[in-house]
């Protein structure tokens, strides 16, 4: 495969031409990279399958680089409005004993909705185009792409194409049809509350209560304005089968996390299940590369985490940041630009690979590992 990656990537040089970028996913990383690339002087357009903003999902860590990134964005003082400051990671077993506490920095809580917004009210008008399901890309016979494809029958052309679809990107599918998700090994559960009283009494603490035995967790998240996004963990070697819909995920916590200490027993009696979700957790092995000709991935299409790193947000705004300053630095040519933003996210993305399964090895098999826990959390 690198081979042939190679035949098609030292191919003639793409012009930047009409500077006009398509991008597929209106996510973060698709969100982002069209800020970005806006104020560089790109005509964005940004597909979305989603027909109105509903903004599902919860929430995450935003650390360290995905903070400075977002100030890089020049929305700093935007997120610094959104969800939470973290001052602290705390760590109880079961009944209540306190096993770690660790200062974080430069640490928030966020819902997924808030960075959202932020990131649209960024665009020019018009960039964003909601109820465009894309079907694929169109390429000429030197397999340069030209056009985006919807299932609807129409196209668009364009001369760079980003593809933010997601961690089962259909178009990494198809420039890399051999990479795949790693089995799944770690289920979540995730659920919030909106209770000021025990917003309050958590503060901003992200606080997380694990089994000694390994394999079954339950962590607590603020999210600002009295949210607390909070999620289990269970090993599915010992928890196999589906777990869906709100009344499973209930009798499952109840029945696993019921009798725990701490603020556990008050946060499940606060809890609506009715708007909980089950997540299979997954990874994959670095890609050999981020692009293939004028085709390039970005956020969980270019690289997949899996949720003990608390860093795929952060890393999709990052994308978005090394995409922009490369394609600057490409002196007219799609490809040096893409090639360039390949190189400098390879070792970042192989480090927090390699630094998730380490933390899911934690996880699932505590007793391997003698040193303190370690922090949920890849800066």
């Amino acid at each position: 495969m690198s081979g042939m990656l190679e035949r098609h990537n030292a191919a003639a040089p793409l012009p930047l031409a009409g500077r006009r970028v398509a991008i597929i996913g209106g996510g973060v990383g698709g969100l982002a990279a069209a800020v970005r690339l806006s104020q560089q002087g790109w005509r964005v357009k940004v597909f979305e399958r989603e027909v109105s903003r509903k903004r599902v999902g919860h929430s995450f860590i935003l650390a360290g680089a995905g903070l400075k990134a977002l100030m890089q964005l020049g929305l700093g003082d935007d997120a610094a409005r959104c969800g939470s400051p973290l001052r602290a990671y705390e760590l109880f077993a079961p009944d209540g004993t306190r096993l770690l506490t660790t200062a974080l920095s430069s640490a928030r809580g966020i819902r997924r909705k808030e960075l959202l917004d932020v990131l649209e009210a960024a665009v020019p008008p018009g960039v964003v185009e909601l109820g465009r399901a894309v079907d694929g890309l169109e390429y000429d016979a030197d397999g340069v792409a030209r056009a985006v494809r919807f299932t609807e029958g129409s196209s668009h052309e364009a001369d760079l194409f980003l593809a933010a679809d997601g961690i089962r990107s259909p178009t990494r599918a198809q420039l890399f049809p051999e990479a795949r998700l790693t089995d799944v090994q770690v289920k979540e559960l995730v659920c919030h509350v909106e209770d000021r009283a025990l917003a309050d009494l958590l503060g901003p603490v992200f606080r997380k209560y694990q089994c000694p035995q390994g394999g079954r967790s339950l962590g607590m998240l603020p999210s600002g304005d009295g949210v607390i996004v909070w999620f289990v963990q269970l090993d599915v070697g010992r928890w196999p089968g589906s777990i869906v819909g709100a009344a499973a995920i209930e009798a499952i916590v109840r029945r696993e996390f019921g009798a725990w200490g701490g603020l556990v027993g008050r946060l499940l009696d606060a809890t609506d299940f009715r708007e909980s979700h089950t997540w299979t957790t997954a990874d994959m092995d670095p890609l050999p590369a981020l692009y293939r000709r004028n085709v390039a991935l970005v956020g969980d299409a270019a690289h997949a985490f899996l949720p003990f790193t608390s860093h795929g947000v952060s890393a999709a705004l990052v994308d978005s940041l090394a995409l922009g300053d490369c394609l600057s630095a490409a002196e007219g040519c799609i490809e040096t630009g893409l090639a360039a933003y390949s190189r400098a996210r390879g070792p970042d993305i192989a480090r927090v690979v390699a630094a998730g399964r380490t933390l899911r090895d934690r996880f699932l098999y505590p007793k391997r590992f003698t040193d303190e826990p370690a922090v949920p959390l890849v800066q």
